[in-house]
């Protein structure tokens, strides 16, 4: 059970860090995956700012968190997760839940479920 876990922590920080990597020094790709406009500098160098560090944060904690088996790290990562689902909730009740963005919120809602069982199942040194 501890190594599917750690697996499943890993798997996610990867793709965290994947993600923020690509916004650093993809930020268009970024921009299409999340419908965000980078048709000029302000616009690219927001998308590496805020989605970069969103998702390279989120998954250098997740990472150190399952490296280290350490509960705070995962916490850190946990919290990163849950404001963007309430950020998504807020969008939702303003403006609608289209498809996508359930999707989204359902991906964050197993994030945060894989990072809990984590913080819960690893030994925390």
């Amino acid at each position: 059970m501890i190594w599917i876990v750690r697996g499943a922590v890993a798997l996610a920080g990867l793709f965290f860090t994947a993600m923020g990597l690509t916004a650093l020094f993809m930020p268009e790709q970024i921009g299409e995956i999340f419908q965000l406009t980078a048709n000029n500098e302000i616009g690219r160098s927001a998308i590496r700012a805020d989605l970069g560090g969103f998702f390279l944060g989120g998954g250098l904690l997740a990472l150190a968190g399952v490296v280290r088996s350490n509960a705070q790290w995962l916490g850190a990562a946990t919290l990163l997760i849950l404001i963007a689902l309430i950020g998504r909730f807020i969008g939702g009740l303003s403006g609608g839940f289209p498809e996508a963005v359930i999707q989204s919120m359902v991906i964050e809602l197993v994030l945060i479920l894989i990072l809990t069982t984590a913080m819960r199942v690893l030994p925390n040194k």
